[in-house]
């Protein structure tokens, strides 16, 4: 299927979507340390069976542990934040803010895998800052 990565885009971005709703009312019975816990706990419990479901096929090297270690525990931290940052602020905020993320990945992916930024993709990163900044702008201060 040519389009299998824009499908499996969609459910990620459906998926994340619930999940941000999910912490969000978790949060109102729970303080930002336990959910973390509870979220993170289920995460690699579901991880797991995918992985055994999987059957993986590449072999681990010390490259790849490597930067998969350092890469959850980025994870694990941004996820930290987002969840104290839900904890006080709007979901809708918040979400649409850390969402921003993809312009750290484009400069990233310029200045470390030297990966091209079409003019396109620049556009689009402007007008979603602009959007956020108009999203916000009362909620700011």
């Amino acid at each position: 299927m040519k389009l299998k990565w824009l499908v499996l885009s969609i459910i990620s971005l459906v998926l994340w979507g619930l999940w941000s709703i999910l912490i969000k009312i978790a949060l109102k019975y729970a303080d930002w340390c336990r959910v973390a816990l509870l979220s993170s706990t289920a995460a690699l419990a579901t991880t797991i069976m995918a992985v055994i479901l999987a059957k993986p096929k590449s072999e681990l090297n010390q490259q790849a542990i490597y930067y998969a270690m350092i890469a959850g525990a980025i994870g694990v931290l941004g996820n930290l934040a987002f969840n104290m940052a839900l904890e006080i602020g709007s979901t809708s905020i918040v979400t649409s803010v850390s969402a921003l993320y993809p312009l750290i990945t484009l400069i990233l992916g310029k200045l470390v895998l030297r990966e091209e930024i079409t003019v396109t993709q620049l556009i689009g990163i402007i007008l979603a800052v602009i959007a956020i900044i108009l999203m916000s702008i009362k909620n700011i201060g």
